[in-house]
């Protein structure tokens, strides 16, 4: 009961999720037009591996 509405607190409903897509949309630009560094799976996934 107590997850459930921590998790229900931490969505203030179409504000969130609006902010979210934006978010998403923003990082994919970057990425397509090449302005930000991207990693293949192995090489983010060992690096993650040795923190």
């Amino acid at each position: 009961m107590i997850a459930h509405e921590l998790l229900l607190s931490l969505d203030d409903g179409a504000g969130a999720a609006g902010a979210w897509v934006a978010e998403l949309e923003r990082r994919a630009s970057e990425v397509r037009s090449g302005s930000v560094p991207t990693e293949d799976w192995e090489t983010g996934k060992a690096r993650l591996t040795r923190r």
